[in-house]
C-alpha cells in the first residue's frame, strides 16, 4: 500500500525587491483591490478547464473546488506526457494499453489554502501518494499567475514545520541529518 501524506508549506507574498518588509493588509491590484485569496482563487478557477503546460510536458486540472473567504480546498488532478507508456495489467503481466506521447494519466491529489481574507501569509496544505506529488507544478502555477496579476509583489512558497517538532530537533544531540526536498 502506498503512503499518502499531507505536506504543510507556508505561502507568504511580499513586495518585489523587498522580501523582509510587511505589507499592507490589502494591495491593489490593477483598478481593484484584490485579496492574495482571492487571486489564488482566480487561478484555481482557471484549471477547471485542463491546462496544458508544454514547457514541462504536464497538465493540471481542478476536479474539485470549495472556498470560503479564508480556506481554498479540492482536488487538483496532475498528468505527465511525452512519451509512450506501455500500460501493463498487474494480474495478467501482458500489456493492455499504450498511453501514447500526448496523453497522461491524471492522478488526483487533495490540497487546501488557508488564506484569512485580506492577509499576506497562510498555510498550503497538499497531498503526496507514494513519491507521486503535484505541489511543485501546482505552487508554480499559483506563483505564475500571482505575478501576473501583481507585478510589484512576490508569492513564496517554505516548508512548515511545527515549532514544537523543530524544538524537539534543535535540543537532541544529532546523530545525522536527512534533508529531502521534493521539488
Amino acid at each position: 500500500m502506498k503512503t499518502i501524506a499531507i505536506v504543510s508549506y507556508t505561502i507568504k507574498v511580499t513586495e518585489r525587491g523587498k522580501p523582509s518588509l510587511e505589507l499592507p493588509m490589502k494591495f491593489i491590484g490593477g483598478d481593484e483591490a484584490e485579496t492574495v485569496h482571492a487571486t489564488f482563487l482566480k487561478s484555481i478557477e482557471g484549471l477547471a478547464a485542463c491546462r496544458d503546460y508544454e514547457d514541462r510536458s504536464q497538465l493540471l486540472k481542478i476536479t474539485d473546488l470549495q472556498s470560503d473567504g479564508t480556506d481554498i480546498a479540492g482536488i487538483v488532478a496532475r498528468g505527465d506526457y511525452g512519451s509512450e507508456v506501455p500500460i501493463i495489467d498487474r494480474t495478467t503481466l501482458k500489456q493492455t494499453y499504450l498511453q501514447g506521447k500526448d496523453e497522461g494519466s491524471m492522478q488526483p491529489f487533495y490540497f487546501r489554502l488557508h488564506i484569512p481574507n485580506g492577509s499576506t501569509t497562510g498555510l498550503f496544505l497538499m497531498q503526496r501518494t507514494g513519491t507521486k506529488g503535484a505541489f511543485t507544478a501546482f505552487s508554480q502555477t499559483l506563483a505564475d499567475d500571482f505575478k501576473e496579476a501583481h507585478e510589484d509583489h512576490l508569492v513564496r512558497f517554505g516548508r512548515a514545520v511545527d515549532p514544537a517538532v523543530m524544538k524537539e530537533w534543535l535540543t537532541r544531540p544529532a546523530e545525522s541529518y536527512t534533508i529531502v526536498m521534493n521539488k
